[in-house]
């Protein structure tokens, strides 16, 4: 379970459990060892990150510098490259 530890922000996420079940989001925030804050700029918006738990998440290799993100179309902007990506091999 040392993997949720690695987690960093900027990071793609898939979740794997709740609503979100399968979704691919983007950490924001490291609240402690077992919080971060999420979004995907869709559903959840930068103005309301979601809270989840990092046992519920499964990170990815891909990171993203989050100083340059602004605005929720950003973020899927980011996402929808990532998704696809990730489709295509």
């Amino acid at each position: 379970m040392d993997q949720f530890k690695e987690l960093v922000e900027g990071q793609v996420v898939r979740s794997l459990s709740g609503r979100d079940k399968g979704k691919f989001q983007i950490v924001i925030k490291l609240l402690d060892n077992n919080f971060v804050q999420v979004v995907d700029g869709k559903r959840r918006k930068l103005e309301r990150p979601k809270l989840k738990k990092t046992k519920h998440l499964q990170k990815t290799n891909s990171v993203f510098d989050m100083t340059y993100v602004t605005n929720d179309s950003h973020v899927r902007k980011l996402l929808k490259e990532f998704m696809n990506d990730k489709e295509a091999h």
